[in-house]
């Protein structure tokens, strides 16, 4: 119960705490203030009914360069999640102690298929790699994801789903009707992705 760490997701700083310095030495878009971060995760009821508890969040900083290679950062303020219940959300900050960990942060190592100056290459199916940091805990992680090209911009939507256990996390038990979260969560990002001034 003490690490409901993946209930925030996931891919994972509130703006003025994000570090603009570690972000790629390229990075000619940014993640405008249109994106979002949200989680879907998993619970049984009584009775063993299967039940879902959502998770969203507007703040989301980062970057994401393609000179040479693709890279980036996408920052999330791991204390503003809501699901629409006040003390669910209070429970999940308490549980994730952002006070000490602030921050999610998923560091993006490589997008496939894109070929660095080819705008052409960016839209269209990806599978996107990185590191994904929650809790002081980070993993190596790959999902799918899509490509659109909104003007001179870009609308980046993936998907992963991860075990709390693979980060050390057990499963969250909760009061009232909920009793346990299934040992698995969905993690989902919608960036806009702005060219860099």
């Amino acid at each position: 119960m003490r690490n409901f760490a993946f209930a925030v997701l996931l891919f994972l700083a509130a703006p003025a705490a994000a570090d603009q310095s570690s972000a790629p030495a390229s990075a000619p878009y940014s993640i405008g203030p249109d994106s979002a971060a949200s989680y879907h995760a998993f619970a049984k009821m009584f009775f063993l009914i299967p039940n879902t508890i959502d998770g969203t969040t507007g703040k989301v900083t980062g970057s994401i360069g393609v000179d040479g290679a693709v890279n980036g950062k996408l920052v999330i303020d791991a204390a503003s999640f809501e699901s629409g219940i006040g003390k669910r959300d209070e429970h999940i900050r308490e549980i994730l102690e952002t006070g000490k960990f602030p921050v999610i942060e998923f560091v993006l190592a490589s997008a496939e298929p894109v070929t660095p100056g080819d705008p052409s290459s960016y839209t269209g199916p990806k599978t996107v790699r990185g590191s994904l940091t929650v809790h002081g805990v980070t993993k190596e992680i790959s999902f799918p994801a899509t490509v659109k090209a909104e003007g001179e911009s870009y609308i980046i939507d993936g998907a992963v789903e991860v075990k709390y256990t693979d980060f050390g996390i057990e499963p969250p038990t909760f009061g009232g009707i909920v009793k346990r979260a299934e040992d698995r969560i969905t993690l989902k990002a919608h960036l806009v992705a702005l060219p860099a001034k």
